[in-house]
């Protein structure tokens, strides 16, 4: 039981992936949470993301539910810039996946993510999880289709007395198709021919650590990230502070 207990704690506050590497959230239970991040080349939503204001609720057991707006927007017609909808479902105590729907709102194209979570205790004071998402986006006002992008990550969280954890972890991404700008194929690496923008869709390697501390229902918690690759914004890295709060209802 005191595993058990344990185990739950360490996966329900974790500070760097809560969504797509941690299990859901207890059936009737909400969280709010908002991020900010600021990186050596400004907020580019590389690495951790961009900064966000999230609402998550589970209304029956092993459903979770998932409304976010990014504070700022991103470079390049990133995905995950607009307006953001998600639902994720726990087939197994261990195994998640769900689908998120970027709204256009302030963008002009919609995209999809569906996402796949794993997780396991390793101790009763350190688990393991990990993720991996697709994006697939539609075409903008621009006659713009940005190629397909994965993102998969793992993260290892360490509980630190009862209300602290630690946590390391690190994110590959990679696009995996190529974008089409007014019917030109356009691979990752390569640059927009409407705007000369690259699109730093290379391979991206992002490892990251962070602390994170709980009082009763609220968490804080703060996060350092290193950006590799040269063909994904970074040239050739990129260091993300980043700070984040949450209340759970």
């Amino acid at each position: 039981m005191k595993k058990f207990l344990a185990v739950a704690f360490v996966c329900a506050i974790s500070a760097f992936a809560d969504w797509h590497q941690f299990p859901v959230i207890k059936e009737g239970m909400g969280e709010a949470k908002m991020a900010v991040y600021q990186s050596r080349k400004g907020n580019v939503g590389q690495g951790a993301g961009v900064d966000y204001f999230r609402l998550r609720y589970s209304p029956i057991a092993n459903l979770e539910l998932l409304s976010e707006a990014s504070l700022r927007p991103g470079a390049n017609n990133t995905p995950g810039a607009n307006h953001t909808l998600g639902a994720r479902y726990q087939i197994l105590p261990i195994l998640s996946a769900g689908v998120n729907v970027g709204v256009p709102i302030p963008k002009t194209n919609w995209n999809f993510t569906p996402h796949i979570q794993f997780s396991t205790p390793i101790t009763s004071f350190l688990t393991w999880g990990n993720f991996a998402r697709l994006t697939i986006n539609t075409e903008d006002a621009y006659d713009y289709t940005r190629g397909m992008d994965l993102r998969a990550g793992t993260e290892l969280d360490f509980k630190v007395g009862q209300k602290s954890i630690l946590w390391a972890g690190c994110d590959v991404t990679r696009g995996i198709s190529d974008s089409d700008d007014n019917g030109t194929k356009i691979n990752p690496t390569g640059t927009r021919l409407s705007n000369s923008q690259p699109e730093n869709r290379g391979l991206g390697i992002y490892p990251a650590f962070g602390y994170l501390i709980v009082f009763g229902n609220m968490s804080l918690g703060t996060l350092a990230v290193l950006g590799f690759g040269n063909n994904t914004g970074n040239n050739p890295f990129n260091t993300t502070v980043g700070a984040s709060a949450s209340v759970r209802f």
